[in-house]
């Protein structure tokens, strides 16, 4: 009878079951999966820390609902987020907040250690209530 049809006479298989049995378990360690809480913040909410967090087109496209003229070429996203805070001022964040979507004031409250569950006008609310 020839030996190396069964798998634990042939060479390759007893290798292959060495090398596995032998293999670190190290690498098979699943670290644990980050917790839903996000980081604290220090900062408040204010109407440039909400801007801060959405992109350069989202920001020109909230000027043109607000009436606030930018410029479309030739100006960054730190100077538009700039320009569009000051036209508009931190009064106008309950404003401002109504026109964001669910994934933006998630971005948003991600930011600032708040919760992130909940529909549009719980995380609006959460974010106008962290303010002092």
């Amino acid at each position: 009878m020839y030996l190396s049809h069964r798998p634990s006479h042939c060479l390759k298989w007893r290798t292959l079951r060495a090398g596995f049995a032998g293999f670190p378990r190290k690498l098979f360690d699943v670290s644990p999966l980050p917790t839903s809480e996000p980081p604290a913040s220090t900062t408040t909410p204010s109407l440039a820390t909400v801007l801060d967090k959405l992109t350069r087109e989202r920001l020109l496209d909230l000027g043109r609902v607000s009436g606030i003229a930018l410029r479309a070429e030739g100006s960054n996203k730190r100077d538009t987020t700039r320009v569009l805070a000051a036209a508009l001022g931190d009064q106008r964040l309950p404003e401002i907040l109504r026109e964001l979507g669910r994934e933006e004031l998630r971005a948003v409250c991600r930011a600032h250690g708040l919760g992130l569950a909940g529909p549009r006008v719980e995380l609006s609310a959460r974010i106008l209530s962290s303010r002092p």
